[in-house]
């Protein structure tokens, strides 16, 4: 169950309420088309869940990235002036019982919050999946820049070149009513942030540890999983785009396709990519590679080549702004490393 909340809610539901009765009747139709949409991905999440339970070669699995993170963080006042540093966790929840769940964060130092970060977290999830898993459906919002884009279709045109799966879909839940499941986690995580201060990266890591309940429905379920991603492991997804997608935009009659960022999105083990903007308006096939199917190959999976987004002055005049409140242990062993 889903609670209605008071603040960031639905643009489009708030602009067509709040619109005077002639405007409304322009926007109606839209409005309904978004609702719609609305029900049926939770539809599609929903069915996909049940499946899960039933099915063992059947995954359903639901991600998202969390608020941002910040280091230090406490209940001193002067903290909440200080510059801080930035931390991002990407939460990833399987559906079927006992709910496993994962934590992949990273600090800004060795990463940025975009596709190459996101496709790289993923693609670690993928790999400890187990043999037996053939379908492996993915739920996530509309971001463009993090999960709705040709960097997360090739990486996962790689995965089915190098894996066991046979099918990825990949759905994106109507922007505005996403309703995921990782709201628990996220504020699980916050609940357990409470009792106490962070002053480094593993701080927050056993935060991720602690976070899950063990009373009632999830005495059964495990801690959730978590993983610090470091600045060697982003891989480089606009490289591998490059490399696998030559296809844009023609679709399968030979006609420039206007679907090419709309949903479902589903991958296939013959690598041809079906987009539709809802089961109501029909099917759409658009083949990425023009080879048909696309031939198992080997590929060169560069890692990514940005640079670190501080330099080392900087962090020394982060961490002589923390001094007066980082425990003393943790501020000799970083003027050891010096």
């Amino acid at each position: 169950m889903f609670l209605t909340t008071e603040i960031d809610q639905c643009v489009a539901c708030v602009k067509y309420h709040q619109a005077s009765a002639d405007v409304k009747v322009s926007l109606e139709e839209e409005y309904k088309a978004h609702l719609r949409r609305k029900d049926q991905a939770q539809e599609a999440k929903k069915a996909d869940k049940e499946r899960t339970e039933n099915d063992n070669s059947f995954m359903s699995v639901i991600f998202d990235l969390q608020s941002v993170l910040q280091i230090p963080s406490s209940k001193a006042s002067l903290t909440y002036y200080m510059r801080k540093l930035i931390m991002y966790n990407l939460t990833v929840y399987e559906a079927a019982a006992p709910n496993k769940a994962f934590c992949f964060c990273w600090t800004e130092i060795n990463g940025n919050r975009g596709s190459c970060e996101i496709g790289t977290c993923l693609l670690k999830y993928i790999k400890s999946l187990p043999p037996n898993i053939k379908f492996l459906p993915l739920f996530s919002d509309t971001c463009g820049g993090q999960n709705r884009n040709l960097q997360i279709s090739a990486l996962l045109l790689y995965v089915l070149q190098n894996s066991q799966l046979e099918v990825i879909e990949q759905t994106f839940l109507e922007s505005g009513h996403s309703l995921m499941e990782m709201g628990s986690m996220h504020s699980a995580i916050e609940r357990q942030k409470r009792f106490v201060s962070v002053f480094c990266v593993n701080d927050w890591m056993n935060i991720f540890k602690l976070a899950r309940s063990k009373r009632g429905k999830n005495k059964n379920k495990p801690p959730y999983e978590t993983e610090e991603l470091k600045f060697s492991d982003i891989l480089d997804l606009k490289e591998l785009s490059a490399q696998l997608i030559k296809n844009k935009s023609i679709d399968e009659n030979g006609e420039k396709s206007a679907q090419v960022a709309s949903k479902p999105l589903r991958n296939f083990d013959h690598h041809d990519v079906y987009k539709a903007n809802t089961p109501l308006e029909g099917l759409q096939s658009l083949n990425l590679n023009f080879e048909h199917p696309l031939p198992r190959r080997s590929i060169q999976f560069p890692r990514s080549g940005q640079a670190f987004c501080y330099t080392q002055p900087s962090l020394n005049a982060i961490w002589v702004s923390w001094a007066k409140y980082v425990p003393s242990e943790l501020f000799r062993l970083q003027k050891d490393l010096e």
